[in-house]
């Protein structure tokens, strides 16, 4: 490395708030249920989240989980000041936030059933990181699940190309903004200079690091380039490394948070036969599919060393667990469609397809209803009703769970398990409402968390009628709100739509956008039932 990176404050420079699904205890839990643990129920546990940040992967799990009670540490003042400024507006009493440094933990600080560290291990010198799972392993309770997200090998070595760069080119910058700026523009220039290499394994790297950024945000985050590849601290590790380290602390690996990643999807039979020759357990497999995938990130699941992990995979847990799936249905060929298959594919392109009878009402009434998380035993009796099915055979129920178990192992877009479901709903009621939270974080900004944990992106109409969902208000109160506002030269219309002069033509107007946004605010999982 020609030059270190440096560590700004997160008080100057603030890491980005969100949420991540992939942290939430209902995942965890699920996980934990479909491997054999046993978790603590998601409707009554105890969180802990390192590096909480303004709490805003937190907060939104605690404004759905009332009788659950969560914790967030930062070592940032202006971030928890933040964060508790939301816990006091709103009124919520199942979590707190403390400034506090990790060093200082110690087993009196409590036990919890989840604890989450997104976005740490890789941005902290090694001391910190040996803290963090020596927490893992005092601080979890006996069935307790810990998070870990961080950078791994083989993948970061591309990443390490650019980040070297980055830091050469602003050695001299004298602000993180004058830092993200010259970081940034030498990236494009350099992506712009070997576009006429197509061939060039070199100017790959440069384009694959653009597309990845952009993926991750509308364009390229300052705050996260700041702390990610710009920090004094950014050390990727193999998988196995990190996993031995683990083991040192008394932890083993679970599974990672994001399930497909596990599976040998993409790999041809050949592969897997030589694969399973040569690795001798989860944790070796899993580094040879590192190698072959040129894996960059990993958000890891970790339990006690003594908890017994059931990797065999079994239908049998599924009958606990909710279900919901954002596949799409593709129109299948002309032989495919002669032997009834349908087809079901997610939006990272992959597809499932069956000719079963039960999955094909399955997959298609989650279509139906989503984002809905509907129980296993529902699904079956809603999906059997699509089909006039008077008697359902348990050889018919045990084909449909094998059917979406291999669907979940394939891809998280075509079937996902839950072991909780928030009080919501896709159907617009008489008085709407969101949660409390909800309201108050819409007020501050665009990107707000969802019923689901996912995130929504709103333009400032929508932010303005979700605001109002306190439950009070019916479509007619809504309806003279808006129309109020219009009036008063103070409202902006949705993209591509002109506000008409006329009295009645603009009420009729602002009726018509209330239902649509009214509609696309329950299918972006923020209405609650």
């Amino acid at each position: 490395m020609v030059s270190s990176g440096q560590h700004y404050s997160y008080d100057e420079v603030p890491y980005p708030d969100l949420s991540y699904v992939q942290t939430h205890p209902s995942r965890l839990a699920m996980l934990g249920i479909l491997l054999g643990m046993n978790p603590a129920p998601v409707e009554q546990c105890r969180v802990l989240e390192i590096g909480s940040a303004a709490g805003g992967n937190l907060l939104p799990m605690a404004a759905v989980l009332p009788n659950s009670t969560f914790v967030g540490i930062d070592l940032s003042i202006v971030q928890i000041e933040q964060a508790q400024a939301a816990v006091e507006a709103v009124g919520m009493i199942n979590i707190r936030f403390q400034q506090m440094d990790i060093l200082n933990i110690t087993p009196e600080f409590g036990q919890f059933d989840y604890i989450i560290a997104h976005g740490i291990y890789s941005w902290v010198p090694p001391v910190v990181q040996d803290k963090l799972l020596e927490v893992c392993q005092q601080n979890l309770a006996p069935q307790g699940i810990a998070y870990i997200s961080y950078n791994t090998y083989p993948g970061w070595h591309r990443m390490d190309i650019i980040r070297n760069m980055m830091l050469y080119r602003t050695r001299n910058a004298a602000t993180p903004a004058e830092k993200v700026t010259q970081a940034t523009q030498w990236v494009s220039f350099m992506a712009d200079a070997l576009k006429g290499q197509p061939e060039s394994a070199y100017a790959a790297v440069f384009e694959d690091y653009v597309s990845f950024r952009l993926a991750q945000t509308e364009g390229i985050d300052h705050t996260a380039l700041i702390h990610d590849e710009l920090e004094a601290n950014n050390t990727p590790v193999y998988f196995h490394q990190f996993i031995e380290r683990a083991e040192q602390h008394g932890l083993q690996y679970l599974v990672e948070s994001d399930f497909s990643t596990v599976m040998p999807n993409g790999l041809s039979d050949e592969v897997r036969e030589y694969l399973s020759q040569i690795a001798h357990s989860a944790v070796e497999m899993e580094q040879y599919f590192d190698f072959l995938r040129e894996r960059m990130f990993r958000r890891t699941l970790l339990c006690h060393a003594e908890i017994e992990v059931d990797r065999r995979l079994s239908i049998q847990p599924l009958s606990q667990f909710y279900v919901s799936s954002a596949a799409h249905t593709v129109k299948p060929d002309a032989d495919q469609e002669a032997k009834g298959i349908e087809i079901f594919e997610g939006a990272d392109g992959i597809a499932f397809k069956t000719y079963h009878l039960l999955t094909k009402a399955a997959f298609n009434y989650l279509i139906d209803v989503r984002p809905l998380r509907i129980p296993f035993d529902r699904l079956v009796r809603e999906a059997a009703s699509r089909l006039n099915m008077t008697h359902i055979t348990d050889q018919e129920v045990a084909g449909l769970a094998g059917n979406l178990l291999r669907a979940f192992a394939h891809s998280l877009d075509l079937v996902e398990f839950h072991s909780f479901a928030p009080q919501m709903t896709t159907t617009v009621s008489e008085r709407p409402i969101t949660t409390a939270f909800a309201r108050y974080q819409v007020r501050q900004r665009s990107h707000i968390g969802t019923l689901v944990h996912g995130r929504a992106s709103l333009d400032n109409f929508s932010r303005l009628v979700l605001a109002q969902l306190d439950g009070h208000n019916d479509r007619a109160a809504l309806l003279d709100f808006l129309v109020e506002l219009a009036e008063a030269g103070k409202i902006s219309m949705p993209a591509g739509v002109q506000m008409p002069t006329t009295p009645d033509e603009m009420r009729s107007t602002l009726a018509d956008e209330l239902d649509r946004t009214l509609d696309s605010l329950a299918h972006l999982a923020l209405l609650v039932a």
